[in-house]
């Protein structure tokens, strides 16, 4: 694990472990980092998505203790904020790839990168008809817990 510690522009606030590249299958969660530490009252962090159409969307945002206002989030079934400010996005498809941003706002920020490949697909048992000893003639594999039209489609 690498763990960085900077000062972000001023104050105390530290970055402990930016945000890093994540790939991730279709179907899963993803975890982005953004450890922040020594937040004062005044401060509030803010996670961004960028879409190709709308721009930059904002996730999630805390307000600074002082407000004592509850943080927002766009979508609180896709997304999560976890420890110190960490941003986990659930069930993932193709649409969520790209870059998320995690804002101190007033301070400074950081990106990271969501790639979506295929979906992740568990084979219970394969077996195989051979025509020699190099060359299969058919191949049929049984998946676990669903259909194999699901997975094709």
């Amino acid at each position: 694990m690498f763990v960085l510690f900077t000062e972000w522009q001023s104050g105390h606030v530290r970055l402990i472990w930016p945000p890093e590249d994540a790939i991730s299958n279709d179907g899963l969660s993803v975890i982005i980092n953004c450890t922040i530490e020594q937040m004062n009252h005044r401060d509030s962090i803010a996670w961004w998505h960028y879409d190709r159409q709308l721009g930059y969307v904002r996730l999630f945002e805390s307000h600074p203790a002082i407000s004592k206002r509850p943080p927002v989030y766009l979508n609180m079934d896709k997304y999560m904020i976890v420890g110190h400010y960490n941003l986990i996005v659930k069930n993932v498809s193709l649409a969520d790839g790209g870059e998320y941003m995690c804002e101190l706002i007033g301070r400074g920020n950081h990106s990271a990168y969501i790639t979506v490949v295929g979906k992740f697909v568990q084979v219970e048992k394969c077996v195989f008809r051979l025509l020699s000893d190099s060359v299969i003639l058919l191949a049929i594999c049984f998946l676990s817990d669903t259909s194999l039209e699901q997975h094709l489609l």
